[in-house]
């Protein structure tokens, strides 16, 4: 019979972690749901500030992706030298969630979102405090 693994072991952090964020999960998402809904309630009643954090959601959705690949992308490459190892696509790493069209799309559906609402914010408001008939 083997011993029970040390969750707390450096070896172990990302289980660790992935516990922690499901124990958080079980009591946050009924709370964070109606906050949502909420959200996107003020959001239909045209509340700006809820309209702008619609936007930046969208926009951080967007964004976070990329910035997040090119930041461990160092440290992938630092620990595979230090390993003495190369990366090779054909290794397993050709998934679908490897796929560029899966991403591409991804930011296609991103930016119909950000683009209408950026252009709410810029075009839109400056139009109804020149003229109010014009954005009814």
């Amino acid at each position: 019979m083997t011993a029970p693994p040390k969750i707390l072991a450096k070896e172990n952090r990302g289980l660790l972690l992935d516990i922690v964020v499901f124990v958080l999960n079980i009591f946050l998402m009924q709370r964070l749901t109606s906050d949502v809904i909420d959200l996107f309630s003020l959001v239909s009643a045209e509340e700006p500030a809820a309209q702008f954090l619609i936007s930046v959601g969208a926009l951080s959705m967007w964004f976070l992706p990329a910035a997040g690949a090119v930041l461990k992308r160092w440290h992938f490459h630092q620990r595979l030298k230090h390993e003495n190892r190369t990366f090779e696509w054909d290794a397993g790493a050709a998934g679908c969630l490897f796929n560029p069209i899966l991403y591409f799309c991804m930011n296609l559906v991103l930016v119909s979102a950000i683009m209408p609402a950026s252009v709410h914010f810029c075009l839109v408001s400056e139009l109804s405090k020149m003229e109010p008939s014009l954005c009814q």
